[in-house]
């Protein structure tokens, strides 16, 4: 493991050792005990005396009630954010999303980091996968979705298939050799739609604790927590923002139609990895476990750590994502 330790740099910086928590690295502003889970509805813990911030109707930010906290869920050291340009892919009706590319070398795949609900393409895993990728000459792509981070658009008007639809562009317009898809939560459910959707474009997945249709069960849990006014104000269109996550009746309503059938075979052949912490309070692991049967490929693999949270971020989570995106670099090699 020590190898990929080496080749992550960031992670073997003075103040960094290995198996320390890098305090400093990144701050995780989500709260562990309000977690949410998926259709099987395991481990769900919803704290009692919930932080409300109200957004009236699809207006302007400034009319916040309350103001919402950070939706970054990771706050990098400055000297470790990467200095790639941000470029941007025009989309239909005027909207746009921002990437990063790092471009490498066209006889192997390309990386396409898909992040989580409401994380960016500075996060840490993101970070992590460019310093390895540039030092490897993998191409990798980090984009943020329409809204978030660098990505114009708003909060209060996306809806998730405009989600997908970024992730279609990225790959159709940027990628030039197939994908590995490193997909983190959510990252995992809407990289699944895409390579089912682009079967040519795939190379492999490598999945960081994935979450398959999860939005509108867990709106459902959250909404019986609020009080009248407020499940009042989301029937009429509010936004509310619900301990670091974002609850709108319209969004969640509208994911359902992207539902992956989990009572048939998930048609992707290609390799799959799988990485998820045992200690996972958001998406419990058994929740990858039932994954594993199906997918069509025979070639899926899961890797569970006994001391993983759900954002994988301590520099043994990272090391041991760089050594599986290794494996499938350097055991599936483009055909020439």
């Amino acid at each position: 493991m020590s190898r990929f330790c080496n080749v992550l740099g960031i992670l073997t910086k003075p103040n960094y050792p290995l198996g320390k928590t890098s305090r400093t690295l990144r701050k995780r502003l989500l709260n562990p005990t309000n977690a949410f889970s998926f259709e099987s509805g395991r481990n769900v813990s919803i704290e009692s005396t919930p932080r409300f911030s109200l957004i009236k109707g699809n207006g302007p930010r400034n009319q916040v009630l309350g103001s919402p906290r950070n939706k970054e869920l990771f706050i990098l050291d400055k000297k470790y954010m990467s200095s790639v340009p941000t470029q941007y892919i025009d989309l239909d009706g005027g909207r746009k999303i921002a990437y990063k590319l790092t471009v490498g070398d066209l006889r192997k795949p390309t990386v396409v980091y898909v992040p989580g609900l409401l994380n960016t393409m500075e996060e840490t895993k993101a970070v992590a996968l460019h310093t390895f990728c540039e030092k490897t000459q993998l191409t990798l792509v980090r984009f943020d979705f329409e809204g978030i981070g660098e990505s114009p658009g708003s909060i209060e008007k996306v809806n998730f298939g405009q989600w997908i639809d970024d992730l279609r562009h990225v790959v159709k317009e940027i990628c030039q050799t197939p994908v590995i898809y490193v997909a983190f939560s959510m990252g995992g459910w809407i990289s699944t739609k895409i390579a089912i959707e682009i079967p040519e474009k795939l190379h492999s997945i490598l999945y960081v604790a994935p979450g398959f249709n999860f939005l509108q069960y867990y709106y459902g849990i959250f909404y019986e927590k609020l009080p009248p006014e407020q499940k009042k104000a989301l029937d009429d269109g509010a936004c509310i923002y619900f301990n670091d996550l974002f609850m709108r009746k319209d969004f969640a309503t509208e994911s359902v139609k992207h539902h992956i059938n989990l009572k048939e075979k998930i048609p992707i052949a290609a390799p799959i990895r799988i990485l998820h912490g045992m200690l996972d309070k958001d998406a419990p692991y058994k929740v990858s476990l039932d994954l594993l049967p199906m997918f069509e490929s025979s070639d899926v693999d899961i890797y569970l750590r006994k001391s993983g949270k759900h954002f994988m971020t301590e520099p043994s989570d990272l090391a041991i994502m760089i050594s599986l995106l290794d494996e499938l670099v350097q055991k599936y090699p483009l055909k020439k």
